[in-house]
């Protein structure tokens, strides 16, 4: 597997460090005030006074404004297109009462489906009433893979019905590779005539993310990027209904289907493929969608690279500035979704990046922005790709940091996506000047490579990587901790026992690998093995596929 290939090559270039980055990190380890400023950005930034930071809220705007002031303090240059702002427009979709669904079954008799134990509908992507009553079909894994052996919709209809699909992918399919056929559903769906995607998560899913989390974020308001005209901007605009359903209400649809719930959730378990079949009775969804417009902002600062010959290929380093924003809830005692995790310490590790490389510019200018509306979609990483303020062609690389897990020291690094692209011999390098080794990734089922904001710049040809702290040591336990008992809860806030060092190692990382890239005398080139770069960058010049040595 590629991934094994990958580890493999790293074993031989860990020992590797460039001279120019130890004596950078060098002047810079001895800062005795970089841990306290790395506390001092998170505590502001996840502070109650700023409500979680939902995007397009004034909570939102007040963080904008702090770390704009930062980029200034640094010395960067606004770049937002509007000073240091890059306007975002955004359409909130909100649900209007709860929507009402039964699944009725070839007998004729009624299966009425509640929010709070049997099924989740998010709010539409058109305005007003969805009145629908369809036949259901299921797809497997919902993908389309015929380079891996994978064809969900083959031998089955989905023209204007509903799909049922199962979250996750087969273990034929590369887990990265699997992770974008997923996160691209609603757009296959819709290809085959669907008009609703129905998921249904996996073991592990269930008993990762409580279904109260689950409800406050899919029938929770939704947002999405507005075009000229205030309409959502959506891949899959036939795709008026999704979902998510239980596992009791599954059973329930499955109790007559060539397959039944619990096979389908072995076979997912063990990677193995999964058959497609029509399913009897017929769906009946009534929903009401109403639509609100807002406008939010990416913050940009630029430091000017030191070699003009270079001015033409920035990085680009990316940590999503919101959040949650307050519990609908009014019976919790605490509603306010601090996210002091995700992200006010990615936003931090990028702030003092930038600081560190400000004393010593890099040969390639470096574009450090604050990206709105990741929570909601990776909207803002979305608009800026689409919108870009310097062509995505020219982009050398994006360097992404969200939810760097910092209650512990940690002796590792993750770089997803790093074996798709030279960026990770240079990501390798810098680790190893820090004493850190570059771990594979430890949770390809979670298949985190296409949930944060670098997938909309790798989906625009870029080569990209996404850090995050490693398993090594107690890193396992305290990320499955954060993740089972903090993540998108109001507890992911300055009470946690985060270790302020470690952080402070976090960000000299950080810079470290900035400056490999921007030292570099080549731009990063994606691998001629890489799915994403033969998919997304085919004309782009290509390095040559690792091999085990």
């Amino acid at each position: 597997m590629v991934v094994s290939r990958f580890g493999a090559v790293l074993a031989s270039v860990l020992s590797l460090a460039l001279p120019g980055q130890v004596a950078a990190q060098s002047a810079v380890a001895a800062d005795p005030d970089l841990a306290d400023r790395m506390h001092g950005h998170v505590a502001f930034l996840a502070d109650d006074a700023l409500e979680g930071r939902e995007a397009g809220t004034r909570g939102f705007d007040l963080a904008a404004v702090y770390v704009a002031s930062q980029f200034q303090s640094i010395g960067l240059r606004p770049a937002g297109g509007d000073g240091w702002r890059q306007p975002v427009r955004l359409i909130e979709r909100s649900l209007v009462g709860s929507p009402v669904v039964s699944w009725t079954d070839d007998r004729g008799a009624p299966h009425a489906w509640t929010a709070d134990e049997h099924i989740l509908i998010g709010a539409s992507v058109k305005p007003g009433v969805v009145a629908l009553d369809a036949p259901l079909v299921f797809a497997g894994y919902g993908i389309e893979a015929p380079e891996y052996g994978v064809s969900s919709y083959e031998g089955i209809d989905a023209r204007g019905k509903i799909v049922v699909i199962m979250r996750g992918g087969p273990a034929a399919v590369p887990s990265e590779v699997a992770a974008h056929l997923s996160s691209s559903a609603g757009q296959t769906a819709q290809a085959h005539g669907a008009i609703g995607v129905i998921q249904i998560g996996s073991r592990r899913d269930m008993e990762t993310y409580p279904w109260a989390m689950l409800a406050g974020y899919l029938s929770g308001p939704q947002l999405s990027a507005a075009d000229q005209d205030g309409r959502p901007v959506t891949r899959s605009p036939e795709v008026i209904v999704t979902g998510l359903l239980g596992h009791s209400a599954a059973a329930v649809l499955l109790s007559g289907a060539p397959t039944n719930l619990e096979d389908l959730l072995d076979a997912v378990h063990e990677g193995a493929a999964l058959p497609s079949f029509a399913l009897s009775g017929t769906l009946s969804v009534r929903s009401e969608t109403a639509f609100k417009s807002t406008e939010s902002a990416n913050i940009v600062g630029l430091l000017p690279g030191t070699d003009p010959a270079l001015a033409d290929e920035p990085i680009l380093v990316t940590a999503h500035l919101d959040h949650e924003g307050i519990s609908g809830d009014e019976s919790k005692e605490d509603r306010i979704y601090n996210g002091a995790m995700d992200n006010a310490s990615g936003v931090a590790a990028m702030i003092e990046s930038a600081r560190i490389l400000a004393g010593a510019p890099p040969r390639r200018p470096v574009m450090f922005v604050a990206l709105t509306a990741e929570e909601k979609g990776l909207l803002g990483a979305a608009y800026m790709a689409a919108n870009p303020l310097t062509p995505n062609a020219d982009i050398a690389a994006v360097v992404n940091l969200d939810m760097p897990i910092l209650t512990y020291d940690f002796q590792d690094l993750v770089a997803f996506g790093a074996e798709h692209s030279t960026l990770g011999d240079l990501v390798a390098r810098a680790a190893s000047a820090e004493g850190l080794t570059l771990t594979p990734d430890p949770t390809p089922e979670e298949m985190l490579f296409v949930r944060s904001d670098h997938y909309e710049f790798v989906k625009a040809g870029v080569p990209a990587v996404f850090l995050a702290t490693g398993p090594g040591g107690p890193g396992a336990a305290a990320s499955a901790d954060f993740v089972a008992n903090h993540y998108h809860q109001p507890s992911d806030d300055l009470s946690l026992p985060i270790d302020w060092n470690a952080a402070a190692k976090f960000a000299r990382l950080n810079a470290a690998i900035i400056r490999s890239i921007g030292d570099a005398e080549q731009r990063p080139l994606w691998r001629e093995n890489s799915f994403f770069g033969r998919l997304f960058a085919p004309d782009a010049a290509k390095a040559p596929a690792l091999t085990a040595e």
